[in-house]
């Protein structure tokens, strides 16, 4: 039984990963796994200072977690960490300290705040010969997994996808949540966007990306309301559409087997230079939306 560590627990995904690795009862229960122990990353009178609290005292009463008070002793007490933090400015330092420990890694979404960021926490993790895992779980969903894999009308020739893009504490960072609808597109494009054209006001983002052999990827993002993501997938010969959010499956599930594999297996099943390219996408987006001009990646 694979025994992970939570460093980080103010977000709601601490809650949903503990139920559906804890709960001898629940329907869709993840195998092969358990968290083992949480370490608190937060020790400010914040908002979610409080919600880290929060939480880790539900999975304390739920499922008898226990707490650690230094992630080096968290780390002693299990086999693989994740950085469950949703700060993602505070994710280089976090790593730095998580690496050295040798445990294969999972990193909250976003991976980090900038491209730059990100690459050097993969650079930590090679060189402290750890796996690691950064992702939206809308990758994971099903009806993406049956339109990535659908092979009835030739070679995939583009995407378009349609999605909330909302500005969390008011501030306009597409990385913020754009991230879910950019992780769905290079999912099935791949990492190789060599140019972008974003544009945008108050309600809406648009972004047009230029795919090597030719093909091209849409994000539309909404700030006005709706939560759905959409997604069409374009073939040589026919086009393909689907609601992400609406299979019975929980994609939270899918994607921690795919942790629990890499851990098993020592080889995460996210190239880097994929993770990477959607870091760099939005950094690119945040910095020419109000120019609305074709940008290089």
């Amino acid at each position: 039984m694979l025994r992970i560590g939570i460093w980080g627990l103010d977000t709601s995904h601490s809650l949903r990963f503990a139920e559906l690795l804890n709960d001898p009862l629940h329907p869709y229960r993840v195998p092969g796994a358990v968290i083992a122990g949480m370490c608190r990353s937060r020790a400010d009178g914040s908002a979610a200072a409080q919600r880290e609290h929060e939480y880790m005292a539900a999975l304390a009463q739920a499922y008898a977690v226990p707490e650690y008070d230094a992630p080096e002793a968290l780390a002693a007490h299990c086999d693989a960490l994740m950085l469950g933090s949703g700060d993602a400015a505070a994710h280089p330092a976090q790593a730095a300290r998580a690496a050295p420990l040798g445990k294969p890694l999972f990193v909250n979404k976003p991976l980090a705040a900038s491209a730059a960021d990100g690459e050097a926490i993969f650079a930590l993790a090679d060189t402290h010969g750890v796996p690691l895992m950064s992702c939206s779980a809308l990758r994971y969903t099903e009806p993406l997994l049956e339109l990535a894999g659908y092979g009835g009308a030739g070679a995939i020739t583009g995407a378009d996808i349609s999605g909330p893009v909302h500005w969390l504490a008011g501030k306009p960072d597409f990385l913020d949540y754009g991230i879910h609808a950019l992780e769905a597109l290079f999912a099935i494009l791949g990492p190789d966007c060599r140019a972008i054209r974003p544009a945008g006001d108050a309600r809406h983002d648009l972004i047009v990306g230029e795919w090597a052999g030719g093909r091209y990827g849409v994000v539309r993002g909404n700030r006005t309301g709706s939560d759905a993501f959409r997604l069409t997938v374009h073939y040589e010969r026919a086009s393909r559409s689907a609601s992400l959010l609406t299979h019975e499956i929980p994609y939270v599930r899918t994607m921690l087997l795919r942790y629990i594999a890499m851990c098993e297996r020592d080889a995460a099943p996210i190239e880097p230079q994929e993770t990477l390219a959607v870091l760099r996408c939005a950094d690119a987006v945040n910095r020419h939306r109000k120019r609305q001009v074709r940008v290089r990646l």
